[in-house]
């Protein structure tokens, strides 16, 4: 339960950071080019696309303002929260489209063909697949993401992506491709003004301490209540191991009940919530892990308690 609270409270202060930062991770990295321009502008973009390189991201941010951004996405990569409608896909690049995904507040400038609803951008008619935006006013609001090989004349760009190496990857097709110039970039973001990253650090430490103390003091109830049950089942014939495992399934089945409970106020509370519905994915498999791999160390380390416990009493 702990450890789901520590995980929904570490992923909205990342998000919270990511908004205030232009929604960049903070591996992505900004680049001069012109290989996405000109005649060779298409072709580059399809090397690129078709290239060994996966889970990137790449911005055109030519337009000099963070509101209107050219987009190009290959794999897995988080975009912003999709309130209706759906977000980007792989065949929305490079396949003669013109799409665009709209913040909330640009919903009003949008119209319909009686089959498509559409927004005017750049003199032209974009279809409006998905519209963003989150519990609480974003700049992303008003911004308007379109896929980039509809108009692709930029010449300043982010290249982000779901991890380091997949930036990295990205970076390098593109130095093989053409000329491309990184330049420095330092953002500043809320965690930085307001040490987020501190908090998150100190919460998650002190959070492993209360989660280990609270182990330990429930194995030593669980074996303090059970010496009685433990001594019946030797009475009967049962042999130590016998015994032990069949109170260990009693903690097992609380330990799951209760990760099952945190499981389910977790979901609820992420999509439900109106001050976090959005903020958070809804049930990403990288929040699961942590208590997970917490819940099964705890089964273990109770059976090794239980273990230490009956050896040293027989011993004695």
């Amino acid at each position: 339960m702990i450890f789901f609270a520590l995980t929904i409270y570490t992923e909205y202060s990342n998000t919270l950071e990511k908004i205030s930062v232009g929604f960049y991770n903070s591996h992505s990295v900004k680049v001069k080019t012109e290989i996405f321009s000109g005649a060779d502008g298409i072709s580059n973009l399809k090397q690129l696309f078709n290239s060994d390189a996966n889970d990137f991201l790449l911005y055109d941010i030519s337009m000099g303002s963070d509101e209107i951004r050219g987009v190009l996405a290959k794999g897995q990569i988080e975009m912003p929260n999709i309130i209706s409608g759906r977000c980007f896909s792989s065949s929305d690049f490079l396949n003669n489209k013109k799409v665009a995904i709209i913040g909330r507040n640009r919903v009003d400038k949008t119209f319909s063909d009686g089959e498509k609803i559409l927004i005017s951008l750049f003199g032209d008619k974009y279809e409006v697949i998905g519209v963003m935006g989150y519990g609480n006013q974003t700049f992303l609001d008003n911004c308007i993401y379109y896929n980039l090989d509809s108009v692709s004349e930029g010449f300043l760009y982010y290249i982000d992506g779901k991890n380091y190496k997949s930036v990295q990857k990205a970076l390098n097709v593109m130095k093989g491709i053409g000329e491309t110039e990184i330049i420095s970039d330092k953002m500043s973001g809320i965690n930085r003004m307001f040490k987020y990253n501190v908090y998150n650090s100190e919460i998650l430490r002190w959070g492993l301490i209360f989660t280990v103390i609270l182990l330990l003091a429930t194995c030593y109830f669980i074996i303090n209540d059970s010496k009685k049950e433990i001594h019946i089942y030797f009475f009967l014939g049962f042999s130590k191991y016998q015994a032990l495992t069949l109170v260990y399934k009693h903690f097992v089945s609380i330990v799951l009940i209760g990760w099952l409970l945190a499981a389910f106020i977790y979901i609820f509370t992420v999509t439900n919530i109106e001050g976090l519905k959005g903020y958070i994915p809804y049930f990403s498999s990288e929040l699961m892990i942590i208590p997970i791999v917490i819940t099964i160390f705890s089964l273990i380390v109770t059976y090794l308690v239980f273990e230490f416990y009956w050896n040293k009493k027989y011993r004695s």
